[in-house]
């Protein structure tokens, strides 16, 4: 399970659904994060 700004991002969920549990992160700029870094 990955930590980020001390969440816990789900491991059962896709990633950029799964940034959604950080404050302030919708999906648009999680899609945006996922691109930058080369995630599908």
């Amino acid at each position: 399970m990955a930590r980020i700004a001390g969440i816990n991002i789900p491991p059962q969920q896709h990633s950029e659904i799964g940034l959604t549990a950080i404050f302030g992160i919708g999906r648009t700029r999680a899609r945006k994060i996922c691109e930058a870094c080369g995630i599908a």
